[in-house]
């Protein structure tokens, strides 16, 4: 359940908005978002939907109905991967072009030596 409520932390910031803004746009207290990104509560399907729907997240997506290979659902991503995505949304375009470049170099690696 933690996961799922930083998944929708994330969801939330990469919009730019604010907890208050999105009560404003929702209804949803800003006390139940809280709890909800916390992962002291979970939406029901009312809240959950219209949190995603401004989001523009996919339901799918978000909770793992339709995963398809190397793409699973946010939520279930562990604590490593959170780690690696929370740093790279603190990198500039040039870094980010230079962070998968290098990944992308360790992969191609990693695959010659098998």
């Amino acid at each position: 359940m933690e996961n799922f409520g930083f998944a929708l932390r994330l969801a939330r910031e990469r919009c730019g908005l604010t907890q208050m803004r999105v009560m404003e746009l929702t209804g949803i207290s800003n006390k139940a978002l809280s709890r909800y990104e916390n992962g002291l509560s979970e939406p029901d399907l009312r809240a959950l939907g219209a949190l995603l729907k401004l989001y523009g997240v996919s339901a799918n997506r978000f909770l793992g109905l339709e995963e398809t290979e190397g793409q699973e659902a946010l939520w279930k991503l562990d604590q490593r991967e959170w780690e690696l995505l929370e740093l790279f949304r603190r990198l500039d375009q040039r870094e980010r072009e230079e962070c998968v470049l290098l990944l992308r170099t360790l992969m191609e690696a990693r695959e010659k030596g098998k």
